[in-house]
């Protein structure tokens, strides 16, 4: 428990995503992100969700992953990039970063039963992005 805790108190600084259209509906997200106070072996993951309406409402249309999850160690400041399509026109997207500990891969620590809109206790910083695709 006490490890757990250690990984409640990183901080996610700054996420911002800027999405960039490419043919058939398909998009690639580039999300600047410094993460600190985090346990060493941390592994940080970006993801993108593709949704049907307006504001992250609809059909869930894809679900994508950073190509490469970033192993941290303390802290870490870059970009991910996250590449989704569909081949039904997307009305909005949703980004968010997910922080899992070393030993525990199936928990996130900075995200409440699985909602990135409502992160754990001790996490600062926005969580997820929503915006609304032309």
């Amino acid at each position: 428990m006490r490890y757990f805790a250690s990984g409640l108190f990183g901080i996610l600084i700054a996420m911002s995503v800027t999405g960039v259209a490419l043919a058939d509906y398909g998009y690639a997200f580039s999300i600047p992100a410094t993460l600190t106070n985090l346990s060493a072996g941390s592994v940080a993951t970006a993801l993108c969700n593709l949704y049907a309406g307006p504001n992250g409402s609809g059909n869930l249309l894809a679900n994508q992953q950073s190509s490469q999850p970033v192993r941290v160690s303390g802290s870490y400041a870059g970009t991910f990039t996250v590449s989704a399509s569909s081949s039904t026109k997307p009305g909005s997207y949703k980004c968010w970063i997910a922080i899992t500990g070393p030993y525990t891969l199936f928990a996130t620590y900075n995200i409440q039963n699985g909602n990135p809109s409502s992160p754990q206790t001790g996490w600062t910083g926005t969580m997820v992005t929503t915006a609304n695709l032309p």
